[in-house]
């Protein structure tokens, strides 16, 4: 993978992934001064991918409480309930509903409080072979595999991570370095930030590894399995 900067846009070369070999992907992505300072004071890492507004208003509702108390509801009744509760537009297509069959139809009763929305959407597709991805101002819920098969660029600002030399290499040498990472395409630094290709579950890992993780935990490492830069 390769990285170059027009502008203030991030383009990202992907080599040897899943994407057709040597594309060149442009992200809607792109990371803008006011978003990165080398004088941030944040203390948690942060994705910092810029998205249309549309879409970031969907990703800011999957971290919102949800109530899911639903008693003989079907998926469809179930899914039209948190869509009017939430004022985001779902959208089931063709292949979730074959993949569902006669399922599509049956009644379930579930009933789960206070919890992301994004891990309600997950109690509620358990066992049912479906998943969502945001599509401009969609949630649309399709085909697992389609869903683990789309993959996309988020930046991360680890700047809380890096301390006393510690650098973005470090904590992308660190994300590397596990299983995490070993069917999508290397993480790689931009100075204080971290670019990642990969599917919606890879992102969730990612960022949750980024946030279990602390600054010794990063010079540790540099000194341990980092590889050595002059």
């Amino acid at each position: 993978m390769g990285i170059c900067r027009i502008g203030a846009a991030v383009l990202i070369v992907v080599v040897g992934s899943s994407l057709s070999p040597g594309r060149l992907v442009r992200a809607d992505e792109t990371v803008s001064p006011r978003q990165v300072s080398d004088e941030s004071t944040d203390l948690v890492v942060r994705d910092i991918t810029t998205r249309a507004r549309a879409s970031q208003r969907i990703y800011d509702c999957l971290d919102r409480p949800a109530q899911l108390k639903f008693k003989d509801r079907t998926l469809s009744q179930a899914l039209g309930a948190i869509s009017d509760a939430h004022g985001i537009n779902i959208v089931m297509d063709h292949k979730a509903i074959a993949n569902l069959g006669e399922g599509a139809k049956r009644p379930f009763s579930i009933d789960a409080s206070d919890v992301p929305l994004r891990k309600a959407l997950q109690l509620l597709f358990d066992g049912r072979f479906i998943d969502y991805h945001i599509d401009g101002e969609q949630l649309r819920i399709t085909d697992r595999d389609n869903v683990r098969a789309r993959l996309e660029i988020r930046v991360y600002d680890v700047q809380p991570l890096l301390k006393d030399g510690a650098t973005g290499q470090d904590v992308a040498d660190l994300l590397n370095s596990g299983r995490l990472l070993k069917n999508s395409p290397k993480a790689q630094p931009i100075g204080g930030l971290v670019a990642v290709v990969g599917n919606r579950h890879v992102h969730e890992s990612v960022l949750r590894r980024l946030r279990s993780t602390d600054a010794e935990d990063v010079l540790v490492f540099r000194a341990t399995q980092g590889p050595f830069r002059p």
